[in-house]
């Protein structure tokens, strides 16, 4: 089963932390994470984005504008944002 993003969106798998032994911990409520690594993308719905989208990619976007959704088929929890939500790309390690 695929995934695909409509125009203009961006699908991302929340960030989290692993612990030694392998485990994902989420982000708490209080600590909320605000990255995110891109699962699919639409296309932007300006001509020339200032961002060139790749899949795993991973960005820091705005407090409160992404929409969680938990997709069964999946078992994922994805966020949806938009092109302008996305403040930072996050390069290396």
């Amino acid at each position: 089963m695929r995934l695909i993003a409509p125009e203009g969106k961006i699908v991302l798998k929340k960030h989290s932390e692993k612990t030694a032994s392998g485990l994902d911990v989420p982000a708490g409520e209080k600590n909320e994470s605000r990255i995110g690594e891109v699962y699919a993308f639409g296309n932007p719905l300006e001509k020339d984005p200032k961002i060139k989208l790749k899949v795993g990619m991973k960005i820091v976007f705005k407090k409160y504008v992404s929409n969680d959704l938990y997709i069964a088929e999946l078992n994922e929890k994805f966020d949806f944002i938009e092109y302008d939500d996305i403040c930072a790309v996050l390069e290396g390690k």
